[in-house]
């Protein structure tokens, strides 16, 4: 067969490398074979008992074949992964390949379960021999084996090319929903390089899907080749070659061509426009951002237009999504554009794309017809090719109002005059703010954008509802219906009420209440409501909140405005625009319509603390453990903000430009500047989620004072336990849990070293800058990876032992805060939380407590507690573990069942087991 070597320098840092290329010159199917430890990228055909079946296989089918060498190490490293992305999206563009059918095995099928795993848009099979599932296990599974020798070769291959924050997302075991694709994995029994416990670990994870076939095999680590064949045939659409059927080449052309998708499939057709016009305008000498400023208006000017008969507001995902490829459009053609579209200057959340809102206060006093008239003077003013293409992108969004409105003029009167008057007019009435608001919202996630928030809704539609256009019974059905559309999303939507106006006065009214009846009614976990408070918050907006809080939705969660105000004027903010603020996402605060989208990453604080707790009997006290820590803290921070620099110098205004954002955010049309180009009137914020805080403050409180002062425990003592996940040392570990403080229980002693880490992480952070001059910024808050970060961490001086679950955002760990409700605030309000951008506080409540009003009062008294203490976030479960255990019994009885998991809710029988367990493992106050 001819293969080509095809050489290439990573995008990543430049190292040379290359990859070998098969290309069948029919655009069908094209294998990717990833090699194994100590071979390189032409095992493919140089090992005997792999190429004398794939040789006559990939010529007698005209199957293609890729076989990259990837640094030598394909199980995978971050690097590893950019890199294959890269040769594959490339390929796909210039050779046309219509699907990618993966087949590797040992190490190699390490990496392509990672890869898959990370990108399954690029993977439509993967067939899997004797492979690991969890890297960071793996990697310890090697480092303690005493034989064979090549598992400590393949301990330092992992260790080189990993650093300790990649693990995680690198955990197959963690990040298997997206393995949809027909999926095969065969593992030898007696495999004693590769256990088959790894592939059973990802079976029991999996073992509801229908698409994923797992067998165990008699043999040792090759055993899997022997079943090859078998292996392609499940995941490849050659079921008949291999039974050995005769069929003829196009038939079997046909069948890898064929649908191999077990769920629905989803047709974005707002990308797939933008995607053509993108392949009709080849990147040549016109600026990048009238080139997708245009193709906005191509795309809007081509999506059909729907509006059942059923909806009272036009616009939802029923415009740009369908579930079935439109007539006289083909997969392939589809696949082709839709790939293009991802591939030309599209921006992602990591680099300012979503998670946030435009700037609705200024569309309510000009509508759209202002933002025009203000580009349009712009455009002839400054005359950049970013004030030309927001010009472009706005107008092409009013025509498409426009267009909507004529279209629907005689089934629909009312509401098409709406929507045609929005198209150059503000709006007047209630229900026409409501519709620009909507709509707007709509088109920005048609263009792939997600968990946009609505901001404060409270606020900028308040002047519709009290001019009196509409009684309260109809602007809460208009509401109830908004919000409905939102659930139709199935995301994270932040609504936000309450809070103080900008000129500090009191910002609460009739709509704040109208609002969370809406919430109550809807009762979806997507319209993730946001209260804000302030010491000076009404009595009864308190106590709404509080009622609909006990109902045990998890809404609303409580923003306070005398931590979050000052947090948002440590970026240069003024104080009349901080008291603006909204939420994005979970908790994230940020000024809407006035500053780049909001971002977020990770950072493992028990992974750092672990380097440092193993050199223990080098510290002569508690300050050095202390300073040792803070140190790798800072060490690790200054590496995150060095990859999150190089992202954003790999997505610059210039090729991943932002038009219409831009257009809709203070004061890019003004400045004639791209959002993420210096445009927005606020900096960028990106916040680093610190994962497992209460962790390090009940580990070092007990290195403290077991060790250091009381001398109860050695340093070897400790140190052996931990190291040996606390194997025979039950008693030692009892000691750790019983006999030193922890936090959550009004103890000044670990709540005060709460305190430090919180300080520490917010002062190194707001020290740091983004190389764009936007801020880095600390977040006590880190959704569910507290679950899946903790099974790259060893065990730890708190108690816990090694894999399981670190401590949830800023609370306390589950099932700690033993002193009640009243110990809990006391001990959470402690840090000083100003340098933080945002914080999660997870409470939880029997629900019992609320069955009269004491217990309302009880919750507003708390509630009033936290505000003038300094807290910054807090949100509730009131749940007790009968029903949640009940509702992992039979599931079927509990559909509608919703918790609050971290900055989000969720229904609880959605949700993984190990975040259900999580969230059992919380300590239920009033019992």
């Amino acid at each position: 067969m001819n293969f080509t070597r095809i050489d290439y320098l990573s995008r990543v840092d430049g190292l040379s490398d290359y990859y070998y290329l098969h290309n069948s010159g029919i655009n069908t199917a094209c294998l990717v074979w990833l090699h194994g430890h100590g071979s390189h990228g032409d095992q493919l055909f140089t090992r005997k008992d792999i190429a004398e079946w794939w040789s006559p296989t990939l010529e007698k089918y005209n199957i293609s074949a890729i076989a990259p060498n990837l640094r030598d190490n394909c199980w995978m490293g971050t690097a590893a992964v950019s890199d294959l992305y890269e040769i594959l999206t490339d390929c796909k563009e210039k050779y046309g390949f219509s699907r990618y059918i993966f087949l590797a095995g040992s190490m190699g099928g390490t990496g392509a379960l990672i890869f898959a795993s990370i990108h399954p848009e690029l993977v439509d099979g993967l067939g899997i021999l004797g492979a690991a599932s969890d890297i960071w296990r793996y990697r310890e599974y090697c480092r303690n084996a005493a034989e064979p020798q090549i598992l400590h070769e393949i301990y330092d291959a992992i260790d080189k090319h990993y650093k300790p924050e990649d693990y995680a997302l690198h955990n197959v075991c963690s990040h298997f929903e997206g393995l949809t694709m027909p999926f095969a994995y065969y593992h030898g029994i007696d495999d004693k390089v590769m256990p088959v416990s790894e592939m059973e670990a990802l079976r029991e994870k999996m073992k509801d899907f229908p698409n994923a076939t797992f067998k165990a095999v008699p043999g040792t680590h090759d055993a899997p080749l022997t079943y090859i064949k078998e292996i392609f045939n499940k995941v490849s659409g050659l079921a008949d070659y291999i039974s050995g059927k005769e069929k003829t080449e196009s038939n079997v052309n046909g069948a890898l061509n064929s649908a191999y998708s077990t769920c629905t499939k989803r047709y974005n057709l707002y990308s797939y426009f933008v995607g053509k016009y993108f392949d009709e305008h080849p990147i040549n000498d016109t600026p990048e951002s009238i080139v997708h400023a245009k193709a906005i208006e191509y795309a809007l000017n081509r999506l059909p237009l729907t509006f059942p008969d059923s909806q009272r507001f036009f616009g939802g995902t029923e415009l740009y999504i369908s579930t079935v490829c439109p007539s006289g459009l083909t997969q392939e053609e589809y696949d082709r554009c839709f790939e293009i579209f991802n591939k030309r200057g599209k921006r992602n959340f990591t680099v300012g794309w979503d998670h946030t809102a435009p700037d609705y206060n200024t569309l309510m006093e000009q509508g759209l017809g202002g933002f025009i008239d203000r580009a349009e003077e712009a455009s002839n003013r400054i005359a950049t090719p970013e004030s030309k293409a927001m010009l472009i992108a706005l107008k092409a969004v009013s025509g498409f109002f426009k267009k909507a409105g004529e279209f629907w003029l005689k089934e629909r009167p009312d509401e098409a005059m709406r929507l045609i008057r929005l198209a150059e007019d503000a709006p007047k009435d209630f229900a026409e703010a409501l519709q620009l608001m909507w709509l707007i919202f709509v088109i920005l996630e048609a263009q792939g954008r997600y968990h946009m928030a609505l901001a404060r809704v409270d606020q900028y539609l308040y002047p519709f509802y009290k001019n009196g256009s509409v009684d309260r019974t109809t602007a809460l059905n208009m509401l109830c219906h908004i919000f409905c559309k939102v659930d139709d999303f199935n995301e994270v939507t932040n609504i936000c009420i309450g809070g103080v106006k900008p000129d500090g006065s009191d910002a609460t009214n009739d709509l704040s209440f109208l609002v969370l009846d809406a919430v109550e009614k809807v009762h979806s976990p997507s319209t993730n409501l946001s209260a804000r408070l302030h010491k000076n918050s009404p009595e009864d907006f308190i106590t709404a909140c509080a009622k609909l809080i006990s109902t045990g939705i998890g809404f609303p969660a409580i923003m306070n405005d005398e931590v979050y105000i000052p947090s948002q004027m440590k970026c240069g903010i003024p104080l009349e625009a901080a008291r603006d603020y909204g939420l994005f996402g979970c908790v994230e605060g940020n000024i809407p319509g006035r500053a780049p989208a909001w971002s977020d990453s990770r950072f493992n604080l028990p992974s750092r603390f672990a380097q440092s707790v193993m050199k223990l009997e080098e510290f002569d006290s508690y300050e050095e453990l202390w300073n040792d820590f803070a140190a790798s803290v800072k060490e690790g921070l200054q590496e995150h903000l060095d990859r999150y620099n190089a992202a954003l110098l790999s997505k610059p205004a210039s090729t991943c430009p932002d038009p219409l954002l831009s257009a809709l955010t203070r004061d890019c049309i003004a400045r004639g500047l791209d959002i993420n180009d210096g445009g927005a009137e606020f900096p960028r914020q990106h916040g680093v989620g610190m994962v497992g805080p209460a962790t390090i403050a009940d580990s070092l409180a007990a290195v403290k004072k077991l060790v250091f002062e009381e001398k109860r425990i050695t340093k070897g003592e400790l140190v052996s336990a931990l190291k040996n996940n606390f194997e025979n040392c039950e008693i030692l570990r009892q000691t750790l849990i019983n006999c030193a403080p922890k936090y959550g229980n009004d103890n000044p002693y670990v709540d005060g070293i709460f305190a430090e880490v919180v300080l520490l992480c917010g002062e190194t952070t707001m020290a740091m800058k983004a190389i764009d001059g936007g801020f880095f910024r600390s977040a006590m808050a880190s959704n569910i990876s507290n679950v899946f970060d903790g099974k790259n961490v060893m065990a730890t001086p708190d108690g816990r032992f090694a894999e399981m679950p670190l401590s949830d955002a800023a609370s306390p760990n589950g099932g700690m805060d033993k002193n009640g409700s009243t110990a809990f605030i006391n001990s959470i309000i402690t840090p000083d939380y100003t340098a933080q951008n945002c914080t999660v506080v997870n409470m939880r409540f029997q629900p019992e407590i609320f069955k009269n009003e004491e217990g309302h009062k009880r919750l507003v008294t708390l509630l009033k507690a936290f505000i003038a203490g300094g807290g910054h976030e807090i949100q509730f479960n009131v749940t007790n573990n009968k029903l949640l255990n009940d509702a992992l019994e039979h599931p079927e009885n509990y559909g509608n069942l919703i918790v609050r998991v971290s900055g989000f809710s969720a229904f609880f029988t959605k949700l993984h087991p190990s975040v259900q367990q999580d969230i059992i493992r919380r300590n239920a106050h009033g019992e």
